[in-house]
């Protein structure tokens, strides 16, 4: 499970982490803003926050993540794999448990 995971056994787990934070952050900045919350703010202020809020949900939260967690030994990106070529019912519960990479095997 995920005591043997290859993205914890691999180092990666705090990119998991700061993309979960900036998911969340960036999604609670955009609901705030989009549920008239922010109406009180400059028509500048509000595009900045609202984009902001869009930019650290699409870019940080869900970009960065499947381009940054790799394998250390054949490169492969191991959260675009596992959106793009496995099933959609498992695809991230695979990601969060396999033991070794798909692409070459690395277990570390």
């Amino acid at each position: 499970m995920w005591s043997t995971s290859y993205v914890r056994k691999s180092g990666q787990a705090w990119k998991l982490a700061i993309a979960a934070v900036l998911l969340f952050g960036g999604g609670g900045l955009v609901v705030f803003m989009a549920s008239g919350r922010g109406d009180s703010f400059e028509p500048g202020t509000f595009i900045a926050l609202l984009l902001a809020g869009l930019f650290a949900t699409l870019g940080g939260g869900l970009a960065w993540p499947a381009y940054s967690i790799r394998c250390r030994s054949c490169g492969l990106k191991l959260l675009w794999h596992a959106l793009t070529a496995r099933p959609h019912h498992d695809s991230i519960e695979w990601f969060l448990v396999v033991d070794n990479c798909p692409g070459c095997g690395a277990t570390r």
